[in-house]
This record gives structure tokens, sequence and C-alpha cells, in this order.
């Protein structure tokens, strides 16, 4: 229960000043379970304007329990 899994996305808007340039909004959920990520993974493909997303794991951390070899 104590692992964690890290979905980044990055939404790609119009930019209002600069129309001919995108704005780029990075954002993350975190995940105690690789099913909930992969839920909130597959929800973001009807976000408009996804320009990237990305299922990650920890590899180091303040928090060892986050590490998979650690909770292993």
């Amino acid at each position: 229960g104590d692992y964690m899994y890290i979905v980044c996305y990055t939404i790609e808007r119009e930019n209002k000043n600069y129309p001919h340039e995108a704005q780029y909004y990075d954002n993350y959920s975190v995940h105690e379970t690789l099913e909930e990520a992969q839920e909130e993974y597959n929800k973001l493909f009807h976000r408009k304007g996804l320009f990237s997303a990305t299922i990650c794991e920890p590899i180091e951390s303040t928090e060892p329990h986050y590490i998979k070899e650690a909770s292993a």
C-alpha cells in the first residue's frame, strides 16, 4: 500500500499573447497501485490538448518505502 506510481502529463494550450506559440502545462498525480495509475492515464486521452502522458516509478526518494526494491 505504500508504493507509489506517478502519472505525469503535459497539456498544450493556446497562448493568448503569442498566437503562434503554444503554452505547455506540466501536471502530475500520485497513485498507490498500478491499476489506479493506468486508470488515470487512460482518462487523459480524453483531455483536450493532451501533449504527452507517462506512468513513472520512483528511482530515489527521501521516503525509502516508495522504492520498489525497498518495499519488496
